[in-house]
């Protein structure tokens, strides 16, 4: 199942929501969530060095893509199956300030 025919809709053109592959909305959710960490680790929030122990967990080519798409169309929400394998990929020690926003 494609995750992006399950989230965008009816919200986006039938267009843009073909051009987003499933591999691009992980990577984007990758992104966005080490973004945080970054800020939050600029800004004393989190352990210093958390950003890069995560940016180095976080490889999209760790994330079972299909098992997210799977997921999302039973629970109707990326959010849950991608925060799930994203924490099994982290440190036990980074765990903690993943996704905390």
């Amino acid at each position: 199942m494609k995750i992006n025919r399950l989230i965008n809709q009816p919200f986006v053109h039938l267009g843009i929501a073909e051009a987003l592959s499933d591999r691009a909305f992980i990577e984007a959710m990758i992104d966005f969530e080490l973004a945080v960490l970054e800020h939050r680790e600029q800004n004393q929030l989190i352990p210093k060095n958390t950003f890069q122990q995560s940016k180095h967990a976080l490889d999209i080519e760790l994330f079972d893509i299909d098992a997210i798409g799977a997921q999302t169309y039973l629970g109707g929400n990326a959010a849950i199956p991608f925060v799930a394998q994203a924490k099994s990929l982290l440190p036990s020690d980074v765990r903690p300030f993943f996704i905390k926003h």
